[in-house]
């Protein structure tokens, strides 16, 4: 098996543009200021027929090791952590072949609490990784993406590769 080593890359970078957006509130004007609250407003804009609002809780493991990945080719998806930082494992598809993973391009990004990002159709990803204690990110996509939109990949089973996650 071959391990390889990824080190977080900030997410603000332009490495994640190709990725996805980055939303951060730091980055945009509110369209409302007040002394109660401020508003931003259309930080992302999607394209959604019927909206799923969901929720995955990420527990702590030994190491931060990730080579499991999910694809949906249909939907962007949203991730909001909240209690922590998550990090993120993902990788752009291949160019000429949308359902295979391009091993190059494999990289680890750190989502701190309280952002998000919105992925493009076709990176893949999966579960986000915790260092020190659970952590709930909320998931946003079209309603149906887990039942009829998701691909799966394995890469220590297809490519004897597993990526660990270092400098957290």
């Amino acid at each position: 098996m071959k391990e390889v080593l990824l080190t977080v890359v900030d997410i603000q970078s332009t490495a994640f543009q190709e990725y996805g957006s980055y939303l951060d509130t730091d980055q945009a004007k509110p369209a409302y200021e007040s002394e109660a609250f401020n508003f931003w407003n259309k930080l992302a804009l999607l394209s959604f027929k019927s909206a799923s609002f969901g929720l995955v809780e990420s527990y702590p493991q030994s190491s931060l090791e990730s080579s499991t990945f999910e694809q949906h080719g249909n939907t962007p998806e949203v991730l909001i952590p909240t209690g922590g930082d998550i990090i993120l494992v993902i990788a752009l598809p291949k160019k000429e072949k949308k359902t295979e993973i391009d091993i190059e391009s494999v990289k680890a990004f750190l989502l701190p609490e309280g952002k998000a990002v919105v992925l493009k159709p076709y990176v893949w990803h999966f579960a986000p990784l915790v260092k020190d204690r659970p952590v709930k990110t909320f998931v946003v996509f079209e309603e149906d993406t887990p039942d009829n939109d998701l691909r799966m990949r394995h890469t220590d089973q297809e490519q004897s590769i597993t990526f660990r996650v270092q400098g957290v």
